[in-house]
């Protein structure tokens, strides 16, 4: 299944490979060692999905912070 960034953040071939995996299975949801995907399907647009990747990281002072990647993709 071939994954179409639409809009929002960038997304990597390793992204695209996770995705298209994670819809390929029928989950909405997954992880791989250090990210989480998550998957909500857009109404009215056939394959189209609104993703958030998930990362846990530390700032500069050490402490632990969330990041979120959020955007639109086509699943052709």
């Amino acid at each position: 299944m071939a994954i179409k960034a639409i809009a929002g953040a960038h997304l990597t071939a390793t992204n695209r490979r996770h995705i298209s995996a994670i819809l390929a299975n029928g989950w909405l949801q997954g992880e791989s060692a250090r990210l989480s995907y998550k998957l909500v399907p857009i109404e009215g647009a056939a394959g189209q999905y609104e993703f958030t990747i998930g990362q846990m990281e530390t700032d500069m002072w050490g402490r632990p912070q969330y990041r979120l990647a959020r955007g639109t993709i086509q699943a052709l």
